[in-house]
């Protein structure tokens, strides 16, 4: 097995913090607004390294987008706030989010690991 990093934990402030900033970027995005222009120095090392997420949207406990990525490329926040605006709009399984739904849409957002390669015999 090869030996890869893991991510350090996210604190509780950090997990807030991305919920709250998908929450924001999910209401800019159904709304037709620009999105959030996120200045990486303001947040967390955790939050400004590179890390990969899916965010889920549900709506009275049907789902209602999921959108992501298994391989890191960009910072974690920005990441996630591209997620949840893209869970929106961009699942092509549904019809775009509307203005009237968001109170109603509940947030799920899942931070991948590094992938780490599986040995097996078959």
């Amino acid at each position: 097995m090869t030996s890869h990093t893991i991510s350090a934990p996210l604190s509780q402030d950090d997990k807030a913090l991305l919920l709250k900033l998908a929450r924001q970027s999910l209401a800019l995005a159904v709304n037709g607004c620009d999105p959030l222009e996120l200045a990486l120095a303001d947040y967390s090392p955790p939050l400004q390294a590179q890390g990969a997420s899916f965010v889920t949207l549900t709506c009275l406990g049907e789902l209602r987008g999921c959108i992501g990525t298994v391989e890191p490329y960009q910072p974690l926040v920005q990441d996630v706030c591209e997620h949840a605006m893209a869970a929106a709009l961009e699942d092509y399984r549904f019809f775009p989010v509307r203005p009237e739904e968001l109170p109603a849409v509940r947030i799920e957002i899942s931070r991948l690991t590094t992938p780490v390669e599986l040995e097996f015999e078959h």
